[in-house]
Order: C-alpha cells, then structure tokens, then sequence
C-alpha cells in the first residue's frame, strides 16, 4: 500500500513541477465550467445591440426603450443608422434596432437589421423578432437582412482557415525547433541561424497556401461555396506569420523543451474559443467578450468574413489590420531580444 502511495506522490511531484501544464489543469475546467453554464437563453443576454431612435423622443422614452432592450441584449444607443451599420459590418454589434417612429412602447415602428452573412446570428433574427413582439407589443416591427446569406459550411471556412494556420504555426514550428535545438548554437556560430529561422517561416507560409487549396477542391467537390481573393490571402498569410513567430517564441520562452509544446496545444485550443472562429463572440458572457478583444485573432476572423462574404472597403477595417501587423512587429522584437538568452538556456 505505501509503494502506491508512494508512485502516486512521484506523479503529482511530476506533474508540479511543470508550471505551465499544473496551471492549465486548473484554469481549463474552470473556464469551460463557467462558460458553458452561461448559455440559458435562446437569444444570449450579453449580445451586442445597437438602437438608433430618429427624432425627437424624451429621456424617459429613451430610458424605456434601453431597459425593454437589456431584457434580451447588451444595448448601445448610436447616434445615427449608418454608423450602427458599419458596427454590423465590422461586428461590433450583431443587431441593430431603428426606432423610426415612436409615440408610445406599444405604438411604434421599429426596423431590425441584422446580417444574413452572420449564420448563427441570422438563425436568431426570428427568436429576436419574436421577443420583441411579445415586449412591445406592436404590429410595427419589420426585419431587413444585409449582405447576402450564406450556408454554415461556408461561414465556417474563415475558421478552417485560421485553424490550419495555427496548427502550422505552433505544431510545426515548435516541433522542429526542439528537434534542433542542440544544432542552433553551431547555427549561429556559422551565421546562418537568423537564415535558417526565416526559411522555416517562409515553408510553413507555404505550407498554409497548399493546404488552403485543398480545402477549396474538397469545397468545391462537395458543392459547397468557397470565398477567396488577395484580400483573403493576405490576412491569412499575415497569420500565418503571427503563429509561427509565436509558436518560436513560447518554445524560445520555455527554453526548447518539450513542455512548450504541451503549452502552445493548450494556447491553440484557448485561441480557438474565445476568438469566435466558429462561434460568434458576441454570444459569449460580456466578460469573455472583453478578452476575446485583446487578441489579433479575434480581428483576424472579422477580417476574413468580411473579405470573403461582404462588399465592404477595406477602409472600414484599418484599426483592425493594423493590430494583426503590430502584433507581428511585436513578436519580431521579441524573439531578436530573447534569441541570445535563449541559446545560452540550450547550451547550460
């Protein structure tokens, strides 16, 4: 009895002393624990909406119509409809509500936009036109879709996409990096270790390139619509870029050993949730949106339905590109300034 006891204190010791992998262990249960407990509702509670009110209507009216909206959303009053539109586009908002016409809760026009290109949101518009029936009780509530709608296999290509590049990025680039590791000293004593590096990028670049046309043959042989152009391309590549010197910087951070990739696996699967590459973020509890937004992936993946699936200048996304370049600019540098360090860890 005390030898088994004895094999489990060994395990638990093992186990301890991986920092990375103890602290997952905690953090995953509980973090799918309380996000699966907040789905109760057909039309999640925290969802982004925008209400546009057209002329004049008093405080009290204002105020009424915000809380009959915070029953079944996270309102947000904009000042005009074209601008709450172009936070449709760019996803700031799932919904948009026009109040063209008010006199009364009960005796108004009401106009619902949302967008037909948003699959799973678009499959709520009737529960959300619904809902608002029975609150207002009101015959004036009409429902204009935009952008044209699309079937779930397409609207879930973005995400394919951005999976692939990830998996590329960390599994790969990490892997050969700790194959190699008792060779990057002799690399750099040569000069050709900062070559070696870029190379390695540059073929998981290409990597992602093939394995996107693969993806449009099965596409197309399962008839099954496909949407790619340069735009598209580009983002995706600029990713792809993201997760590799990613993937090298965690396995530069964690010194090459084989604990890094068990981290970035766990990265990978964090990454997918909460940036909404299947699921739209704006059904999440508010909090998760708020984390969803610190990370370039989030913005990846607006940025790749937009350009696949709405006719929109690429204007309309500016900040949001320019957070995917920054990020790689960021890890640029920080993989110049830990590289010395880290050869000095392999060599110790």
């Amino acid at each position: 009895m005390s030898s088994l006891f004895d094999l489990f204190l060994k395990e638990i010791k093992l186990i301890a002393r991986r920092r990375s992998v103890l602290f997952f262990l905690i953090f995953i249960p509980l973090f799918f624990g309380v996000v699966s407990s907040s789905y109760k509702e057909a039309i999640p509670e925290d969802t982004p909406m925008a209400i546009v009110i057209e002329g004049n209507v008093s405080q009290d009216d204002v105020s009424a119509i915000m809380q009959i909206a915070r029953t079944f959303s996270h309102p947000y009053l904009v000042s005009d409809l074209d601008a709450a539109l172009k936070g449709l586009q760019r996803e700031e908002y799932y919904v948009v509500i026009e109040v063209k016409h008010f006199e009364s809760l009960e005796n108004g026009e009401y106009v619902v936009y949302y967008d037909r290109s948003m699959n799973p949101v678009a499959s709520i518009s009737e529960n959300l036109l619904r809902v608002l029936r029975v609150e207002l009780r009101s015959a004036g509530i009409s429902s204009t879709g935009i952008n044209e709608k699309i079937s779930l296999p397409t609207f879930f290509l973005p995400g394919v996409l951005l999976l692939i590049s990830m998996i590329i990025g960390f599994e790969l680039v990490a892997d050969n990096c700790i194959a190699e590791k008792q060779v990057f000293p002799r690399l750099r004593l040569l000069g050709v270790l900062g070559r070696n590096i870029a190379l390695r990028i540059v073929v998981m670049l290409l990597l992602v390139f093939i394995q996107s046309l693969i993806i449009l043959v099965v596409y197309e042989a399962m008839g099954v619509e496909a949407f790619l152009n340069v735009k598209v391309l580009l983002i995706l590549l600029l990713n792809t870029l993201f997760f590799s010197l990613l993937g090298l910087f965690v396995t530069m951070l964690l010194r090459f050993e084989a604990h890094a990739k068990t981290f970035l696996h766990v990265l990978m699967g964090f990454v997918i949730f909460i940036s909404g590459l299947f699921y739209p973020v704006g059904f999440f509890p508010e909090a998760l949106q708020r984390v969803a937004r610190l990370i370039p992936t989030y913005y990846s993946a607006i940025l790749m339905r937009s350009f696949m699936f709405r006719p929109v200048e690429m204007s309309l996304y500016s900040d949001y590109i320019l957070i995917n370049v920054v990020s790689v600019a960021v890890l640029i540098v920080g993989i110049i300034t830990l590289h010395r360090r880290a050869l000095k860890w392999i060599m110790q």
